[in-house]
This record gives C-alpha cells, sequence and structure tokens, in this order.
C-alpha cells in the first residue's frame, strides 16, 4: 500500500488500541504532569536522531503530548495515542499534531504509513509480540522505530521532604524488543545522563504528578493548599543546599524490515 503524506486518512479513525497503565491518573495528578515533565524528550530524540527529519511520525503512549510535540520537532505530521482520558484532555492538537484515545488491541492506521514510531517511557505497559507486530506494520519498510525512557533521581528530594520512595514495581526503564520473537534489527542502546535545571514549582508538579507520593503528601500537608505548602518547603530548603537533579535516560533505535 502506498503512504500518503496528509494526516486525513486517519483524523476520522477510531482508534483500538489498550494499554495498561500502572497508575491510574485523576485529573489532578494530570494537570501536574501536564504542568511539568523534564524537559527531556527532545535532548533524548537529538541524541538518538541528530540532523534526521522525516514525514509522519507514530508517539505510541503519548500521555499529555509532551514526548508527542517534541517528536514534531524531526517530522512533518504526527499522531499521539494514549489510553488515560486525563492525559489526552491536557494535550494540545495542531494542524499537524493529532491525538487519539487508545481503546483496543490494534493500530488503526494503514500499512506502513509512519516513517517513525516511538515509545517515550510507554513499550514496558503494553510489550507484546502483537503490539510489536502491529507497530511494525504500521511502519515504513526500514523506518525507525525509537524506544527511550529516562528516570529521575529524586531520592535527595525524597530525604529533605522525610517522604518515602515508592515500592519497587518491577517497572524497567531500559525494557527494550529483546526476547521478542518480531523484534527488528537493533541499530542502537545507549544509557545517556542529564542535569536538569529545576526550580522548587517545577519539582513540586514533579512529585504531585506521581500516585504515591502523592497520597503522602496529602497526610503531611493536607489537601487544600497543599501545592502551596509545598512549594514553599522546597524554597526554604532551595535557600539552603539545593541538590543537583540528575536524570539517566535510556534509548534503543530500531530498524524496521524491509
Amino acid at each position: 500500500m502506498q503512504r500518503t503524506s496528509s494526516l486525513n486518512l486517519i483524523f476520522g479513525a477510531q482508534p483500538i488500541f489498550f494499554f495498561l497503565i500502572p497508575v491510574d491518573y485523576n485529573d489532578i495528578m494530570a494537570r501536574h504532569y501536564a504542568s511539568y515533565r523534564p524537559p527531556l524528550h527532545r535532548p533524548i530524540l537529538k541524541t538518538a536522531l541528530g540532523t534526521e527529519r522525516f514525514g509522519t511520525g507514530l508517539d505510541v503512549g503519548c500521555g499529555t503530548g509532551i514526548s508527542t510535540k517534541a517528536l514534531l520537532a524531526f517530522c512533518r505530521q504526527v499522531v499521539g495515542t494514549d489510553p488515560s482520558e486525563a492525559m489526552l484532555s491536557q494535550a494540545k492538537a495542531t494542524h499537524n499534531t493529532l491525538f487519539c484515545k487508545m481503546t483496543g488491541n490494534k493500530l488503526p492506521f494503514p500499512d506502513a504509513h509512519f516513517d517513525i514510531c516511538t515509545y517515550a517511557g510507554s513499550w514496558w505497559y503494553g510489550k507484546s509480540d502483537a503490539l510489536l507486530q502491529e507497530t511494525l506494520r504500521v511502519t515504513a519498510p526500514n523506518g525507525t522505530l525509537l524506544l527511550y525512557d529516562f528516570e529521575v533521581r529524586l531520592a535527595p528530594y525524597l530525604d529533605l521532604l522525610q517522604l518515602t520512595a515508592p515500592p519497587p514495581s518491577g517497572y524497567d526503564h531500559r525494557a527494550d524488543f529483546s526476547g521478542f520473537a518480531a523484534a527488528p534489527e537493533l541499530l542502537t542502546k545507549q544509557q545517556r545522563e542529564f542535569s536538569l535545571d529545576m526550580d522548587p514549582t517545577s519539582m513540586a508538579h514533579l512529585l504531585c504528578a506521581d500516585a504515591n507520593l502523592y497520597g503522602q503528601l496529602t497526610t503531611i500537608y493536607g489537601e487544600t493548599h497543599l501545592f502551596e505548602r509545598l512549594v514553599q518547603e522546597l524554597q526554604r530548603h532551595e535557600n539552603n543546599k539545593w541538590p543537583a537533579v540528575m536524570a539517566v535516560a535510556h534509548l534503543s533505535r530500531y530498524r524496521a524490515h524491509s
């Protein structure tokens, strides 16, 4: 099937894609998630893609669209998909960006439609041979598949606020296509460290976007004016000694079958 450079073919589609997500993000956490995410998507994409540019891109598990917006810097047009209505309600569509809700187990797009498909911290939740085969189906021959994720090292801040680190979830930031029968050719696998310039307000949004930490914070500060009180507490620590904020990114780039 010949690919089209227009998104008109899929603007009216009703996506039928299913993802398992670890947290039921409510509207409050979704707003915090949208208000601040570490500005790492574009630097990570630049690390993986350099100066390459693509026609149409697909961002699977796009959340509030931050990763989709970053991908648009490398594509003429992009589509972002996510299972969470709360997340998608924070995403902003434009003339060359579409957002779709996932509600099934198939990607309702034409064969070989996308030049690049990305999973920005989302592959772990839906990883399966069936999902990989679908991703390959909608990716152009020899197209690019990119999995990336990052983890912010929050331990110093949790200690400052006397918060308990969330229990291990088994989540693997390094998850890739290894071990799957349909795995395409792995081109590169990288790990990079980034330094973040984060103020107290940004850190407060980041902490409040985590369900476990949000629950602990409501116990300490109460639900009323929680965010304002948390920012004040972080400002107090900033005036003393503010630890450097570091993040580790994991990238895996693949080439689709010809």
